[in-house]
């Protein structure tokens, strides 16, 4: 665990860095940025528990498949299944 989280916290230093690096962000660019974000969590709720959970695993943490079938106690199958009905309802959503 301790591995793990030593990890997420390195690739958060890392893409933090790599942000700066990419040059000053406009404070418009930042206002829509922090709308689409609002939007697309808006959009998570309306999915179902189980796709909303396999979305936010995958996309996220950044959990392969078998580790978010661990989690959520499933088959890796069902994790594709739930993923893929989970993006194209996301899709639908966002497109409103």
């Amino acid at each position: 665990m301790r591995q793990f989280l030593q990890r997420r916290r390195s690739e958060g230093r890392e893409a933090a860095r790599a942000e700066r690096a990419a040059g000053p962000v406009h404070p418009g660019d930042e206002a829509a940025a922090a709308g689409e974000r609002l939007d697309l969590v808006a959009a998570l709720w309306t999915l179902p528990v189980r796709q909303r959970a396999a979305v936010v695993l995958r996309y996220w943490h950044d959990l392969p498949e078998v580790e978010i079938a661990r989690a959520l106690g499933c088959r890796p199958g069902t994790v594709k299944s739930n993923l893929a009905r989970g993006l194209a309802a996301l899709r639908q959503e966002v497109e409103r």
